[in-house]
């Protein structure tokens, strides 16, 4: 496993985990179990591999009961704003695991990391970083600190941008991170489509 796919990333994925078996946001759940399972068992922690289970157990119970009600998905529950909220946490979770594998040996400081999704046009996750990070950028000097101010320029007229052509409309689809993404995508369904649908249409010019 790549050290920069650190366990930070895996306690907060673990963590997100717990919102979605909290919230009740079980198809969620299941999607995070195919796609960070292998990477929480290589931890070779007993404590994330328990923890694991305990979720894995969740969905089993949950499909179990779906089939005896002549179901074949997940029934979730939960608020809607709710699983609003954790869905973006999931887009954040699959970016990062996208990242981590594209730039296993990128050192994942503030800004690395502001520039990485200045170029992926991802609006939601510049805010962020710049929002989380502050203190860390307002202690830049000379070319960092110009670069990170026309990032916070760009971040402006992007938002104005997705306010009338729909969120995601900034995306660059052809970034490789947003290429695998999309991938990733179409594998087990974890990413808001509407935002892809966006990109393409604005960048169509539609």
């Amino acid at each position: 496993m790549s050290t920069h796919f650190s366990s930070i990333k895996i306690a907060k994925i673990l963590v997100e985990m717990d919102v979605a078996r909290e919230i009740g946001a079980y198809e969620s759940l299941s999607r995070m179990i195919e796609i960070f399972g292998s990477r929480i068992l290589g931890t070779n922690s007993d404590e994330n591999t328990a923890k694991l289970r305990e979720h894995m157990e969740v969905i089993a119970e949950a499909r179990l009961q779906a089939r005896f009600n002549g179901r074949h998905d997940i029934r979730e529950r939960g608020g809607a704003l709710q699983r609003r909220k954790f869905h973006f946490l999931m887009d954040t979770a699959a970016m990062d695991y996208v990242a981590a594998t594209l730039y296993p040996q990128v050192q994942n400081t503030p800004l690395e990391s502001l520039r990485r999704y200045h170029e992926v046009g991802n609006v939601a996750v510049v805010s962020d970083i710049l929002s989380e990070s502050a203190g860390f950028f307002d202690q830049l000097a000379g070319e960092p600190a110009v670069e990170v101010e026309k990032i916070k320029q760009d971040l402006e007229q992007w938002r104005k941008i997705e306010g009338e052509h729909g969120k995601g409309a900034m995306l660059n689809l052809d970034h490789p991170l947003n290429v695998m993404l999309q991938r990733l995508h179409r594998v087990s369904p974890i990413i808001d489509e509407e935002k892809f649908e966006n990109a393409a249409r604005y960048g169509a010019g539609l």
